[in-house]
């Protein structure tokens, strides 16, 4: 009898082994695409981007729209995409057309400073842009649901922001919402 033979978790160890094998080929891929999908398109460039509008967040008045399912001059990307625009009037859940100008993530210069590139890539968001023009919305019957939940939202955060002082205002943000970035603001 092996060693292998005598131990009594087999199958467990051989479930471990192929997964500590598999995992690092899996994660270099998925950061290889990611840089290369990055490394793509410069910034300035305009593009036409679609894609499935899944989250929004306020930041320093501009909405931020975050898009997955994404495909960019007719040629489909791994990843998602921040939107910049002036307007929250897309609604959740709908399918974007745009044409977006590309902006750069910010790369720290000094050891240990904020990376927002790195920030933005562990999370899979390759690109961000500024929305030049909206060519299509398609926005499915359930999104009326979602909205208004986005409406009471924005309306909490006003009554936050005219009742309380600036720092409690953000942690009274933070913990109801979880509107991380209003910590951030008032710090």
């Amino acid at each position: 009898m092996g060693v292998f033979q005598k131990m009594p978790y087999r199958p467990m160890c051989l479930v471990l082994f192929v997964f500590l094998s598999v995992f690092p080929i899996l994660f270099f891929r998925r950061e290889q695409t990611l840089s290369s999908a990055s490394n793509t398109f410069a910034d300035g460039d305009e593009i036409i981007v679609c894609g499935t509008l899944y989250k929004k967040e306020i930041k320093n008045g501009s909405v931020y729209l975050f898009v997955k399912n994404l495909s960019v001059s007719n040629q489909s990307l791994a990843g998602r995409m921040i939107l910049v625009s002036d307007s929250d009037e897309i609604p959740y859940y709908s399918r974007i057309k745009t044409i977006t100008r590309i902006n750069d993530f910010s790369v720290a210069e000094n050891d240990g400073a904020f990376d927002e590139k790195q920030y933005y890539f562990s999370q899979g968001i390759i690109l961000r842009g500024e929305v030049v023009d909206v060519l299509q919305i398609y926005a499915p019957g359930y999104t009326r649901v979602v909205e208004g939940f986005f409406f009471w939202k924005k309306k909490l955060i006003k009554i936050y922001d005219a009742f309380f002082p600036a720092e409690e205002a953000g942690l009274m943000r933070a913990m109801c919402l979880g509107d991380k970035t209003s910590l951030d603001e008032t710090a």
